[in-house]
């Protein structure tokens, strides 16, 4: 079912860099399983509307999903920003239109 994998940030660690300053590093949990699909004109017409670029929509499991705002293709380590989510109702996935970074 699944096509390809994810990693999604999971909390901060802060580091301190050469300079002394504070850092936040996002934590990343891989190896999530995602179908990644190709957008439909709909999708493309709303993000148009709304100010971003529609390139993919990545379907995950729901529970994996905690309002995350970036994640990052495991296969090739393209980073992505979730602008639109959409659930089915009674369906356990949820469809994360994204706009490459």
């Amino acid at each position: 079912m699944w096509n390809d994998s994810v990693k999604i940030p999971n909390g901060y660690t802060e580091t301190t860099d050469s300079d002394g300053f504070t850092t936040s590093v996002p934590i990343f949990i891989g190896g999530i399983p995602a179908n990644f699909k190709s957008t439909t004109r709909a999708d493309e017409t709303l993000a148009d509307q709304k100010g971003y670029t529609a390139d993919i929509i990545i379907e995950i499991m729901a529970c994996n999903y905690e309002e995350q705002d970036t994640l990052i293709d495991e296969k090739n380590g393209r980073t992505y920003e979730i602008k639109r989510t959409h659930s089915a109702e009674g369906k356990e996935t949820i469809n994360l239109t994204c706009q490459r970074r």
